[in-house]
């Protein structure tokens, strides 16, 4: 992935049985890949690898 974005949309479920909606996003720039969270959370990837089955 080199360049581009995809939305993945859920739910996470709590210990105490409460779910809530959570979004994110991966998004590619020149190589470089982040994933945004729905809560404002920025993690950048600084290592991957492909996995051929």
């Amino acid at each position: 992935m080199t360049v581009g974005e995809s939305v993945y949309k859920g739910y996470i479920k709590e210990e105490d049985g409460n779910t809530f909606k959570a979004i994110m996003k991966v998004v590619a720039n020149d190589g470089d890949i982040s994933i945004l969270g729905s809560v404002g959370m920025i993690f950048p990837i600084t290592k991957w690898e492909v996995v051929k089955e």
